[in-house]
């Protein structure tokens, strides 16, 4: 419903998110059969470059998991899931407010005052490999700053 709400209200802000990611591991490649992931918050949306710096953020969660397929065979191997909740503010480092870590409902927020989720994914092997990432996220938002609605 942001969209009604946009028509309504001039500013919103986001007070806290869940998020739940499912990875599968839907081919390997020659000789590749596992992976690792690690998922942190963060306002800063450049992924770290490596598991090692990404599994050691603060709030971060890693997987380990199988491909389903690897060098055309049937592994078979089930998903892995991640699941985050957070206080919109705790990432940020900020007070909640719709002027600093909100935004207009026409744009985002400003650059580094609101919260972003980056993903690093890794093989054993150094080989192209396939994933489907499922990413389902909840979030409670305030809107504020009424606009004169009118029923048509």
């Amino acid at each position: 419903m942001f969209d009604q709400f946009a028509a309504m209200y001039q500013r919103y802000k986001v007070n806290s998110y869940s998020l739940r990611i499912t990875l599968h591991g839907s081919q390997g490649g020659a000789v590749t059969s596992n992976y690792v992931a690690a998922s942190y918050p963060a306002v800063d949306p450049t992924a770290l470059a490596t598991y090692q710096a990404a599994a050691s953020q603060q709030y971060a969660k890693t997987v380990s998991g199988g491909f389903q397929i690897s060098n055309a065979i049937g592994l078979g191997n089930p998903p892995t899931k991640m699941f985050f909740k957070f206080n919109h503010a705790s990432v940020v480092g900020t007070r909640p407010d719709a002027y600093d870590n909100g935004a207009l409902v026409t744009s985002d927020p400003t650059a580094l005052q609101y919260a972003v989720q980056p993903i690093f994914l890794q093989a054993n092997r150094a080989e192209a490999c396939s994933f489907m990432l499922e990413i389902d996220m909840w979030q409670n938002v305030t809107f504020s700053q009424k606009k004169n609605t009118v029923d048509a």
